[in-house]
């Protein structure tokens, strides 16, 4: 997501609260987005608000949220912005990217009562607690991401990205400045590929790019949420650019699949180290993983973010 400052422009607001699943703890939620938005090159998030633009069936939202309650007891204020009227159908699409951005619905509880038999990881519970795993804001952005990233300097992948979102992302002003968000799958099926390389400056990503955009449009999610683990990270991998290590990243953050963990991440190895010492061979990384069953992806994550912080 791109800012610049222009002109105000009158929109629809439309306010109401969600409420997380407690333990959740806004403040190391907004701690991470600084990480997240370090390594998108996005711009920093202001402190104790959230605002993000989105585009769902074509139509660019804007959506901004703010801490109401306690991290037993929490809540959240949102408001939504539109340039026109919100029809309840986008609504609740809104409300579902909102929460699984946010990782609201996740109930870290089972994952904790796991890490009461992990003392080495007791640490990283304490300091991380109430925290709820960030996603991309949709899959189909996670999958390009990965592409971006594939074999490459990360300074290049942002660039990328930005390039993107400036020539096909969707744009909206919320109170003075103008939010741009990352385009719909549908949207990027239907660029020229000669365009799209001149947008990217990379023959072959932008024609991994393009494909992807093709097989996210005419996937059902509720498939890639709700399907045996290992059939999406199947489909997933036959995505050209797409390796098993990332097709388990966008399994955690970009459709909250926790069930695995990818044991060869290099960024995961280097927390296991850390959290655990450097004597942990990495064909142990696996049985470490193994103790938190389906909640892998939570383990990870907090590994990875404990370590970079």
């Amino acid at each position: 997501m791109l800012i610049e400052r222009v002109l105000p422009l009158n929109m629809h607001r439309e306010t109401g609260q969600l409420k997380p699943v407690s333990p959740f703890d806004f403040g190391k939620s907004m701690d991470a987005l600084w990480t997240f938005n370090q390594m998108l090159g996005e711009p920093l998030p202001m402190p104790n608000k959230l605002v993000k633009a989105i585009t769902v069936a074509g139509e660019t939202f804007g959506f901004q949220v703010e801490p109401g309650g306690l991290t037993q007891e929490p809540v959240l204020n949102y408001t939504i912005f539109s340039p026109s009227p919100l029809r309840e159908s986008l609504k609740d699409v809104l409300l579902y990217r909102m929460s699984s951005f946010l990782g609201l619905e996740d109930d870290l509880n089972p994952f904790y009562e796991a890490a009461l038999q992990d003392p080495s990881f007791s640490v990283v519970v304490m300091r991380l607690f109430g925290y709820h795993p960030l996603k991309f804001l949709t899959p189909f952005e996670a999958a390009c991401w990965a592409i971006l990233t594939q074999r490459n300097l990360v300074p290049l992948a942002v660039k990328m990205r930005h390039s993107i979102i400036q020539d096909y992302g969707g744009g909206i002003s919320i109170e003075d400045v103008s939010y741009r968000a990352f385009p719909e799958p549908e949207r990027l099926a239907k660029v020229p590929e000669n365009d799209f390389i001149t947008c990217l400056g990379d023959e072959k990503r932008a024609g991994q790019i393009l494909k992807a955009a093709q097989a996210f449009s005419t996937i059902e999610e509720s498939w890639l949420l709700s399907a045996d683990f290992v059939r999406v990270e199947n489909w997933l991998h036959n995505l050209q650019g797409i390796g098993f290590s990332s097709a388990t990243m966008i399994l955690i953050q970009g459709l909250g699949r926790m069930e695995q963990a990818s044991y060869t991440d290099k960024k995961l190895l280097s927390a296991v180290a850390k959290v655990y010492g450097k004597s942990i061979a990495r064909e142990d990384v696996p049985k470490l993983a193994a103790q938190y069953g389906k909640w892998q992806g939570y383990w990870a994550s907090y590994l990875s973010h404990f370590s970079a912080k």
